[in-house]
């Protein structure tokens, strides 16, 4: 138990880091490098992939609200397994970018197949 604690602590502490190439800064395990990710044991990456379902949960609460339009991510195409298997693949391809990027990535293809806008 205290060794679960520990890393816990270690994992959820918040720090800030820059997405390179991004203009966008994220904190928490979105700052988290894809080959960090990469190389967590399943709850690490459970609790990172978790952080990308809330990115995207809050992507859809903003266009909602303000655009009038929302993904609905738990269609078969975009149910939470396939989000999953895009993150792994953004990872594998792109080890030193960070989570945020990888979220970035999947947005910009879900919109892309749900054929909605990106928004400015």
């Amino acid at each position: 138990m205290k060794n679960l604690i520990f890393v816990l602590m270690l994992v959820l502490v918040p720090f800030n880091a820059y997405a390179s190439g991004d203009e966008m800064a994220a904190s928490g395990l979105g700052s988290m490098s894809c080959q960090r990710y990469l190389d967590s044991d399943q709850d690490i990456r459970f609790m990172a992939f978790s952080w990308v379902q809330g990115y995207l949960s809050s992507y859809n609460v903003y266009t909602a609200r303000q655009q009038g339009y929302y993904i609905n991510l738990n269609s078969s195409l975009f149910d939470s397994s396939a989000q999953q298997s895009m993150l792994n693949s953004f990872c594998r391809k792109n080890p030193d970018k960070v989570i945020m990027s990888g979220s970035v990535a999947i947005l910009s293809t879900l919109l892309k197949v749900a054929k909605l806008p990106f928004p400015k």
